[in-house]
């Protein structure tokens, strides 16, 4: 998820993406040699990223588990990136199978795999174009054409990667896909209770197109309490009140007793030298990317209640079962809330 509609596409192989290069860092094969290579620049610039990745993943699941226990029952993932173990709808159905979960992402290799995930989790047909739902919330919707054009971005992407050119998604085998999203999703065969997973072609910073698809309406009932997950994707979005508006966007249409859960990279934790290595490594291999100080972390979570132990780094929300010592702020440079809707 870049969190800016006018970064680079998916499917360009001489771009480093930060989906890609994140799959890289998580030892995925979705990449391409670009995406390994920025990745190697930001890791040489900042030796422990890689454990700032894994303790990111770590705090999606101790997220998840907490709105889980928290009786909540459906989710929406912003920004989750390509499928891999310990997606959202995998830990949350482990507790509850009947929990629903939309992703939302602008990787259209996401959306790709997701055909396989609905497939598996029998999401009904749906063929409304979110007009109705935008009158009722007050959207500005877009264009047909706009929609359309969302859309176009399906057509072409990296399919199994691991490859340095990009393949059309038509040509990639359904079986081995459908395999793939197997080993993350459990077994193909569709339970009775399981709920349904939905995905929605779209970015952070258009929560209008996101809040207006008709595959949210289908998964996600707003009239019961919603877990809003958005870990590690606004430090993508360099610009500062769109991203601020694009969140508190999202936030305002949750419903009272919602559940948000936020991380981002951390500018105070951060030795100012490496920050500027990282920086730099970004900036050398056009990756847009926003370090912001605690206190606008925080601010993201204008008017929710900051649940315990408040904005930390990431490494110690709620973490006492996970194996110790735990990193430190400047080994991972992220930083984590979890806040609930009054």
């Amino acid at each position: 998820m870049t969190a800016q509609a006018n970064t680079h596409a998916f499917d360009d192989p001489t771009v480093p993406h930060p989906a890609r290069r994140y799959n890289y860092w998580l030892g995925g094969r979705e990449n391409y040699r670009v995406d390994r290579a920025s990745g190697d620049a930001v890791a040489a610039a900042m030796p422990t990223v890689r454990v700032g990745i894994h303790e990111n993943r770590a705090f999606l699941r101790r997220a998840v588990r907490f709105m889980v226990g928290e009786g909540i029952r459906q989710l929406i993932d912003v920004g989750p990136g390509i499928p891999a173990p310990d997606c959202s709808h995998e830990v949350a159905q482990a507790l509850a199978p009947e929990t629903r979960v939309l992703y939302v992402d602008n990787d259209p290799v996401v959306i790709a795999y997701s055909r396989a995930l609905l497939r598996s989790a029998a999401l009904p047909p749906v063929d409304e174009d979110g007009r109705e739902f935008a009158a009722a919330v007050d959207l500005d919707f877009g264009s047909a054409d706009e929609d359309e054009e969302a859309e176009a971005h399906i057509d072409t992407a990296p399919g199994v990667l691991g490859l340095d050119e990009p393949a059309e998604i038509d040509e990639i085998d359904e079986i081995e896909v459908i395999e793939e999203i197997d080993e993350v999703n459990g077994s193909g065969a569709p339970t009775e209770t399981r709920g349904l997973i939905g995905h929605v072609l779209a970015d952070l910073c258009e929560p209008e197109r996101i809040l207006a698809n008709a595959e949210l309406r289908t998964v996600i009932d707003f009239s019961q309490p919603v877990g809003l997950l958005m870990v590690a994707v606004a430090h993508f979005c360099v610009k500062d009140e769109e991203v601020f508006t694009a969140v508190k966007r999202l936030i305002d249409v949750l419903p009272s007793g919602s559940v948000v859960a936020f991380s981002h990279a951390a500018t105070d934790y951060l030795d100012p030298r490496t920050k500027g290595r990282v920086d730099a490594a970004n900036r050398d291999h056009r990756s847009p990317f926003a370090f912001r100080y605690s206190f606008e972390i925080a601010r993201f979570a204008a008017g929710l209640e900051i649940l315990d132990p408040g904005v930390v780094p990431i490494s110690l929300w709620r973490a006492e079962d996970e194996a110790q010592p735990r990193p430190s702020a400047a080994d991972t440079g992220i930083a984590a809330w979890v806040a609930r809707k009054p």
